[in-house]
């Protein structure tokens, strides 16, 4: 007749800790690396205040990247908005930035522990890893980097990642474009325009490229 309580009580417990961990994974989002991060940036409300921690965390991957002398682009939305709006788009959740390949490991043995001394943490990706986009964060922002050669997969135009040559066969001519004070190296318009269409000078709330694929 004791086994019930015995039970319901290690029922309790146990709901009792599923409770507590998932509370605290969303309260320390970074405690558990993207996951937590993810959830969090986007049931956060993007205004302005946002933008601009996504402006100030471009602009220190920005620094970090020329240190090394790392050649990269915007991509994706943050290249939209540099090019329609010279800014962040009021709304965007992330950073979002394209490097070849051939720098990838010169960006893991350097660049990051750099990035890591101003408080960035790797959320998804390594140096190994040619499937996965490296998304790095820093105060529940994150900055989403596109690796891109032929013997990785890239996500600016599937989801879930595809083929990089669509995305190489329209990155040149290089352009470039404001993000605030600052000037960075865009893709070609025809790059745009595989990725948003020919009205890409439109918003459109909350398009993602493979809306049109």
């Amino acid at each position: 007749m004791k086994a019930k309580p015995t039970l319901i009580g290690l029922g309790i417990l146990v709901a009792t800790a599923l409770i507590a961990f998932f509370a605290f994974a969303l309260l320390i989002p970074n405690t558990f690396g993207f996951w937590g991060c993810q959830f969090r940036a986007h049931v956060l409300s993007r205004n302005l205040q946002n933008r601009d921690k996504l402006r100030s965390l471009l602009y220190e991957v920005d620094d970090t990247l020329k240190e090394n002398q790392i050649a990269y682009w915007l991509s994706e939305g943050t290249c939209l908005g540099a090019i329609r709006e010279e800014d962040i788009i009021v709304g965007d959740t992330d950073v979002d930035i394209g490097i070849e390949a051939q720098y990838k490991t010169l960006f893991y043995e350097n660049v990051l522990p750099a990035l890591r001394q101003k408080g960035f943490r790797l959320g998804r990706g390594g140096k190994g890893n040619n499937n996965k986009i490296t998304t790095i964060f820093k105060d529940d922002e994150y900055v989403d980097i596109d690796f891109t050669g032929t013997s990785h997969r890239c996500f600016a135009l599937e989801l879930g990642g595809g083929a990089c040559q669509p995305i190489m066969d329209v990155l040149a001519p290089f352009q470039t474009a404001k993000i605030g004070s600052r000037s960075f190296t865009t893709p070609s318009l025809k790059y745009i325009e595989l990725l948003y269409g020919s009205d890409w000078r439109t918003p459109k709330k909350n398009f993602k490229p493979w809306d049109n694929t």
